[in-house]
């Protein structure tokens, strides 16, 4: 299950002790967030509390960081209205995720083909997907069935065992969806809590969990499809939105075919969709948060 271990992930992100040297000089020469020196003291661009966020100009990440401009959350939120909300870490999928969305993979399509339909609707096709993998795969711990207190397995290795834990049966969907057509922008797999229910391991009132979460085609409501923790047969169209469904708390990260994307300050449950990147899009901006932390203890 998906719990609270951290560990820093290596994506490529900047040298954080080049940063932290830059920090003392930060340069402003070329960032759109330029701010007078009266300005941030205002602000409280130096408030040792608040995370720093680094706004990289043009879509580029300069070698040396030249052209980064250091600002708090709170000089952001007052000098551009950015809602800390929509401030997540997007990190584009370098192969990394493909560990665990198997696609294209032929034995997982031939496996999707035989429990759908190629003329069934995605809703229709994710309702197939759910059903055969709540009936066909037992759930385990890693521990009893790998030997590993936590070991992420590829949707593969789940079907060899026909067994597997909460992200080894949502990795499991999410890929067979993935070869049965289901479009990738309709699918995510989230690692998050969940309000504990009758017979689970956890003793407090929340537990960790993986589960994946479908946007389906009747109103563009995104909606869970859990196999393990509250595994649901009903049809797609039937089921509450996620947004909804208060079983549902905390969001740590969520991941699909093209980016994984940590939440460190917003609830994709309860606002699936960030709009800062709708409204900021002009400015060709990424904003990254210092430090972050990718939650694999799942």
């Amino acid at each position: 299950m998906i719990g609270h271990a951290v560990t820093q992930v290596t994506t490529g992100r900047p040298d954080w002790q080049a940063v932290a040297r830059l920090r003392q000089r930060p340069s402003r020469a070329s960032s759109p967030a330029l701010a007078s020196k009266e300005e941030e003291k205002r602000l409280g661009t130096g408030h040792a509390k608040v995370e720093d966020v680094i706004f990289i100009v043009n879509n580029q990440q300069p070698a040396a960081l030249d052209n980064v401009l250091f600002i708090t959350l709170d000089y952001a939120i007052a000098k551009y209205g950015i809602n800390i909300r929509d401030l997540d870490e997007h990190i584009p999928n370098t192969g990394y995720n493909n560990i665990w969305l198997q696609f294209p993979n032929r034995e997982i399509e031939k496996l999707a083909f035989q429990i759908v339909d190629r003329s069934d609707s995605n809703d229709t096709k994710l309702w197939k997907i759910a059903s055969w993998v709540i009936d066909n795969i037992g759930y385990l711990s890693d521990e009893e069935n790998y030997g590993y207190e936590e070991l992420w397995a590829p949707p593969i290795w789940t079907l060899s065992k026909e067994l597997g834990d909460c992200e080894d049966g949502a990795f499991l969907i999410h890929s067979l969806a993935l070869n049965a057509g289901v479009p990738a922008d309709r699918l995510r797999t989230y690692g998050g809590e969940v309000k504990t229910g009758i017979g689970a391991m956890s003793a407090g009132p929340l537990a960790g969990h993986g589960w994946t979460a479908y946007r389906r085609e009747r109103d563009n409501e995104w909606v869970v499809v859990d196999f393990s923790y509250y595994p649901n047969y009903k049809p797609m169209s039937s089921r509450i939105p996620m947004k909804e469904d208060e079983r549902y708390v905390e969001d740590f990260w969520y991941m699909d075919l093209r980016e994984w994307v940590n939440t460190p300050y917003s609830n994709r449950i309860r606002e699936p969709e960030p709009a800062v990147y709708n409204q900021f899009a002009s400015w060709d901006l990424v904003a990254m948060i210092r430090g972050s932390l990718v939650n694999t203890y799942g």
